[in-house]
């Protein structure tokens, strides 16, 4: 009976019991009186154990690779949506860079209408002056002073031929660069 409390206190010892307390019980077991009846219950209790330490090694693993999968998934959702903002950002910057090169073609229209009524603005105080030197010279011929207004009419052709050279250069211009 004391030997049988012996094997229980054994038995009751087995998970922290070391390897060499083991093999000895199970030697004894297997060589006495039970005839291996505490061997078997010490090696499946041995079993039983280590099965749990590896069931709970394995839940606590698998805790890890779903946390990890969980922050893959995390990481690969926030990457969409910067892969997303990047695609809209890039559309408007597009947008805006086709808005900038209208805007600047407008420009360049604006710009060649000024530069037009600038021109013609000249030729226009050309033609001015040119009536203008016309009147004065139309009155020198009525007052008798020819050679003043031989002088005034020189002027006047000076005047005219460079507005002639004026518009010849404004109409090769014109030829080159039709625009409306």
């Amino acid at each position: 009976m004391m030997e049988s409390n012996a094997d229980e206190s054994i038995l009751d010892d087995v998970s922290t019991a070391s390897e060499e307390d083991l093999l000895l019980c199970a030697l004894r077991a297997v060589f006495e009186r039970d005839e291996g009846e505490l061997f078997c219950r010490v090696v499946s209790q041995r079993i039983s154990d280590s099965e749990a330490v590896m069931i709970n090694t394995a839940k606590r693993h698998n805790l890890k690779v779903e946390k990890g999968v969980e922050d893959l998934l995390a990481v690969q959702s926030s990457m969409n949506d910067m892969h997303e903002q990047l695609q809209r950002a890039q559309a408007d910057a597009r947008a805006h860079s086709a808005a900038v090169s209208e805007r600047a073609a407008e420009l360049a229209d604006v710009q060649l209408v000024v530069s037009n009524i600038a021109d013609t603005l000249q030729v226009l105080r050309t033609a001015k002056r040119v009536v203008t030197l016309f009147r004065e010279a139309q009155r020198c011929v009525m007052s008798g002073q020819l050679h003043v207004a031989l002088r005034i009419v020189s002027v006047m052709n000076a005047q005219l031929l460079c507005m002639s050279k004026h518009q010849t250069l404004e109409s090769n211009h014109d030829r080159r660069d039709p625009t409306p």
